[in-house]
């Protein structure tokens, strides 16, 4: 199951969650532009919402669920209803560092797949790439920790 965009659709965070405890062998796919669409009003944008949503994965999955993470990543154009369309990172204002950040600080670990439109996933994924490195402190050629 994954977190969807619009706010009148099945597929909040908790939901998702929730259909990953009751059953067995389902994890979540955490669309982290999808919630922030759906909130509809620029929130759920920030290092505290993000560091919050990875307490409910914890809450809900154990620890075990942060290491085991599968999340989309995009910029993502919206309304009050939510989600309109996905696009590249550099014309949305989904705070992506922040996020990172998060995922650094509650030791996510997992896979990310990048929604931008095409042609722009790929620049995405290496900016998204990038940020992380540097967040985590790898200097220039030098490989993140894994």
């Amino acid at each position: 199951p994954e977190t969807m965009g619009k706010s009148a659709m099945f597929g909040t965070l908790e939901e998702t969650l929730r259909l990953s405890v009751d059953i067995p062998g389902v994890l979540p796919c955490i669309d982290w532009a999808h919630l922030h669409a759906r909130a509809g009003d620029g929130s759920f944008n920030s290092y505290a919402e993000f560091a919050a949503a990875l307490e409910l994965v914890k809450k809900y999955l154990g620890a075990d669920g942060l290491k085991h993470m599968h999340f989309h990543m995009s910029g993502i154009a919206y309304n009050a209803k939510g989600e309109r369309e996905h696009l590249p990172l550099n014309e949305a204002d989904l705070c992506y560092r922040e996020l990172l950040q998060a995922f650094i600080d509650f030791g996510v670990e997992g896979t990310v797949g990048v929604e931008a439109p095409m042609p722009f996933h790929v620049a995405d994924a290496l900016t998204l790439q990038a940020t992380y490195r540097r967040l985590r402190g790898a200097g220039e050629g030098e490989k993140a920790e894994e």
